[in-house]
């Protein structure tokens, strides 16, 4: 990197940082606050010119959005941090609450010229202890070390760069300043997993916390949140330490109901590394069964081709379709392809088309195209394997503009256009894949366990009812005993590593169909104090909490039955995600036809659904009318539901 020149001479810089961009259709017009924002450079400050210009010509576009939400969650941090029980019940509440309209905020009405000064000369002070300043361009330097801010945080003039510099060499010394950027990334990582990670609940999906955008030194205190916090707490670190940082997002994954966002180190214009500490080894940031759709990299300079700066801002779409500083780096993850497809029918006057993947419980937009002599064209897709459907969106409606369609591996392209005229009998064995749900190495978790009957109190002597050899269904699992035993004591012993990870235990006799009851006995505590996860949690007859003890090893939950009696089976649930077939419970099996047409509802009497009407290759929902709230589309397939 080059050497830049220090102002030697005092500079008063007077901007008035009123400006728009007017795109040649004048969809987008970007305004900042008009002020008169002064920055004073003299002889002692020795700040960069460069940084200088480049920090001027950008700051004048980017604003944060601020009012009683960000207000709310503020404080509900600031007093609870300390307790991430207590503070996760808080946040829980209030992304329930509705709340006025927020303000929006210029960053050059709050910016001061101390912080700014500040911030820069410590980029660059840093910079030059680092071994890898030579091997970064000056644009790389610019555009993910220099920056003030990642994303769309409010900002408060907190010195943020310090306080994170500070907390890594007060903890690791400053050894990694000798080293390359890898092996600098490498204990960085290691370091945020242990001291940040390890100690961080995340919610994603159904249990995001919806927090909105936080100032830095807010989203520091956090010990529970989305990976997007743990986005912005690693790339803090990184940009502290003079890492070229920024962040990469999948707005949803072709095959899961979400997205997710991560920090990623710049190397130079081709090269990159993925920085995901949710993930165990530097370069992960998604388990190899998820599919990308597109990923979008957030910048601090404006993108010309975006979405908004071309069509302009609608709030109808996910918001980054209205955020002009982020890019599409899909090609720099996977193969892509352009598309062309003809459409059915569309609008004449609508121009602009979207690819959507399926989030349940709808198609949502993750890229946008345009519509040119009757198809409809969209750059650099992923070339993943995933089902996607082109649409024209406005503000009262969504109209799918061809049938859903998979993009294989190779490039070439299956559309899913049901056949109603021949049509087969289907077997549905659940609503969810078990490839997508961490619950699965849950299940496996149980290989190993006993079941034991006891006549004291402390099983001194006893005697194995029943051992785990083959690995569970992620259902209620019937157990029937060789023979009737008589025990007063039963108990469920867990293997070693497994932390207990039983959700349901229920204990049968032939003269009765209902579940023997007693007290609870068992390993006491859970994990961090939960108290839906201790051993009372595998007899309150709900499969959605689980016993989950401290330790991982030594545990056991069991019943004194209060006398010696009669058992003849067992019936266990592991900790799952009851994404099967439950009986009792009502359900009901769409087709896409430019729609959901429904093919009935059913009431199960058994832990698998039959449907004798179904077209043949057509994109199928299931959906549980009765709980549960997780689901994907599927397609079947030599007699299997096949996933997507």
């Amino acid at each position: 990197m080059k050497k830049f020149p220090l102002q030697f001479v005092s500079l008063i810089f007077i901007i008035c940082l009123y400006s728009c961009i007017n795109t040649p259709q004048s969809a987008v017009e970007i305004k900042s606050k008009p002020i008169l924002f002064k920055i004073i450079f003299t002889k002692n400050d020795s700040i960069k010119s460069d940084a200088v210009n480049f920090l001027i010509d950008n700051i004048k576009f980017h604003k944060f959005q601020f009012g009683k939400i960000n207000e709310a969650y503020i404080s509900a941090i600031n007093e609870n941090y300390n307790d991430i029980n207590l503070l996760q019940k808080k946040l829980e509440r209030l992304k329930t609450l509705k709340y006025p309209p927020s303000k929006e905020v210029y960053d050059a009405s709050i910016l001061n010229k101390t912080f700014l000064i500040n911030d820069i000369n410590l980029s660059y002070e840093t910079l030059n202890k680092v071994h890898w300043k030579n091997t970064l361009s000056d644009s790389i330097f610019f555009n993910y070390i220099l920056p003030y801010r990642f994303d769309n945080e409010p900002i408060n003039n907190w010195n943020w760069r310090k306080h994170f510099l500070s907390i890594y060499i007060k903890a690791n010394g400053t050894s990694i300043f000798s080293k390359d950027l890898a092996s600098a990334a490498t204990d960085v990582h290691k370091w945020l997993i242990e001291n940040r990670k390890k100690n961080f609940a995340v919610k994603f999906g159904s249990k995001d916390l919806k927090i909105p955008p936080l100032p830095l030194n807010i989203v520091d205190k956090l010990k529970v949140g989305s990976c997007k916090e743990l986005a912005l707490i690693s790339g803090s670190f990184l940009r502290a330490l003079s890492i070229p940082a920024t962040f990469d997002f999948v707005p949803n994954y072709a095959n899961v109901n979400s997205g997710h966002e991560w920090s990623t180190i710049i190397i130079d214009s081709t090269h990159i590394i993925p920085f995901d500490i949710e993930n165990d080894k530097l370069g992960n940031y998604k388990k190899e069964t998820f599919k990308l759709s597109k990923v979008y990299r957030k910048s601090f300079v404006i993108n010309k081709i975006s979405h908004v700066y071309n069509n302009g801002e609608f709030n109808y779409l996910p918001s980054f379709f209205n955020d002009p500083f982020i890019r599409d780096v899909t090609s720099e993850y996977i193969a892509t392809i352009n598309l062309k497809l003809s459409l059915k029918d569309h609008s004449a006057a609508q121009k602009t088309c979207y690819l959507s993947v399926f989030s349940c419980p709808a198609w949502t937009p993750i890229d946008f195209g345009y519509i040119k002599d009757g198809c409809a064209n969209f750059k650099n897709i992923a070339k993943s394997g995933g089902i996607y459907l082109p649409v024209e969106i406005s503000k009262n409606k969504t109209n799918a503009l061809t049938y859903p369609f998979l993009l294989n591996e190779d490039g070439s392209i299956h559309y899913y256009n049901p056949d109603t005229t021949n049509r087969e009998s289907i077997t549905i064995t659940r609503k969810f894949p078990t490839s997508l749900l961490s619950s699965d190495k849950y299940v496996r978790k149980m290989l190993g366990g006993v079941f034991q009957g006891s006549n004291t109190m402390d099983f001194r002597n006893p005697k194995d009812l029943y051992k785990i050899k083959d690995i569970p269904k992620d259902n209620f699992n019937i157990i029937i005993l060789p023979k009737e035993v008589k025990y007063r004591y039963v108990r469920y012993v867990a293997p070693n590593g497994s932390n207990g990870n039983i959700a349901e235990l229920h204990l049968f006799n032939n003269s009765s169909t209902k579940l023997l009851k007693g007290e609870v006995l068992g390993t006491n505590g859970s994990w961090a104090n939960t108290p839906t996860k201790t051993k009372y949690a595998a007899f309150d007859n709900n499969p959605l909490t689980f016993f989950y003890a401290m330790e991982p090893d030594n545990n056991w939950v069991g019943l004194d039955l209060g006398k010696v009696t009669s058992i003849t089976s067992l019936q266990i649930l592991p900790r799952t995600d009851m994404n099967g077939i439950y009986e009792n419970n009502s359900y009901e099996l769409f087709y896409w036809d430019y729609g959901w047409k429904s093919l009935g509802k059913v009431v199960s009497r058994t832990q698998y659904l039959e449907y004798n009407n179904v077209p043949k290759n057509a994109l199928l929902w299931i959906r549980n009318l009765t709980a549960g709230k997780e689901e994907r589309i599927f397609t079947y397939q030599n007699d299997k539901q096949i996933w997507w």
